[in-house]
This record gives C-alpha cells, structure tokens and sequence, in this order.
C-alpha cells in the first residue's frame, strides 16, 4: 500500500454508506415498476446531483466534461455501472436475500480483483494476502451452498 489506511478511511466510509443504502433502496423498490425506467430515473437524478458537484469544485468548469467524454474507459465504467445496478435489481426481484447477496457478490468481486491486482498490477503477494483469500473463497462457498430453507 501506498498511503495509510487512515487516507483511505473518509472515502472507503462513504462507499460503505452508500452501499448500504443502495442495498436497502433496492430491495425495497417496488416490483411493478420497470427497473430500466427505475435506472434511469436514478441516473438522472444522480447526474443532476454529480453535475453540480464537479461544476462546483473544478475550476475548469464544463471543459472538464469533453475530456471524459473522449476516454474510452468511461464508457466501459458506464457500462460496469449499468450492468451492477441492473444485476442486483433482477435478483432482488428473484428474491435474492439482500443479506447473503452483495456479500457474496463483493467477495467474488474482491477475489478476482485480488489475482488481478497482483498479477496486471504487481501488487505484493504474502501471507496475509493469501490467507485473506482463502478466507474469502471459503465465505463464498459456505454461502453458496447454504440451504435456502431456513436452516443452519
């Protein structure tokens, strides 16, 4: 790691916050109405919320718009995002439990990003990272395989 975790701590908080309450909001969208329509209300009003706040803090105003738009990387972030929202939205209308569901989707996410980091990024590889992701991959089987019923 670069910096502290205490660098990390204000933002990693707000994503823990959000998150929860993306969760919460999402389970309890109503079914009867269509989540395309659903996203892109939440879209627009996110934009309009996000807009004001680069407008606000970036000096260079609208310009900073143009250059985003020509990285192609954007589109694929975009799209990431498009695909996370639709994706629990279905499964939370399927039922999913909202309290296995992102766990076992942000494990799986963290292994992955765990064996790319260290492979594309050279990020360090010991012990502890080991040890973290046999940990993890073992959740996401216990959780996995668990019984739907109610059972322990």
């Amino acid at each position: 790691m670069t910096a502290s975790w205490s660098a990390y701590a204000m933002p990693l908080g707000i994503a823990v916050a959000g998150n929860i309450a993306y969760h919460l909001a999402a389970k309890a969208m109503p079914q009867t109405l269509s989540p395309f329509a659903v996203l892109a209300f939440v879209y627009l009003v996110a934009a309009l919320a996000a807009g004001t706040l680069a407008l606000a803090s970036a000096p260079s105003g609208l310009g900073q718009f143009a250059s985003i738009a020509r990285q192609p990387v954007t589109y694929l972030l975009a799209g990431a995002v498009l695909a996370i929202e639709l994706g629990f939205l279905v499964a939370y209308r399927s039922g999913a439990p909202v309290s296995s569901s992102s766990l076992t989707v942000n494990a799986t996410v963290a292994l992955v990003l765990a064996v790319t980091g260290i492979i594309a990024f050279r990020e360090p590889f010991g012990w502890r990272v080991a040890l973290g992701v046999l940990l993890t991959l073992g959740g996401v089987i216990l959780i996995t395989t668990a019984p739907t019923t109610g059972s322990k």
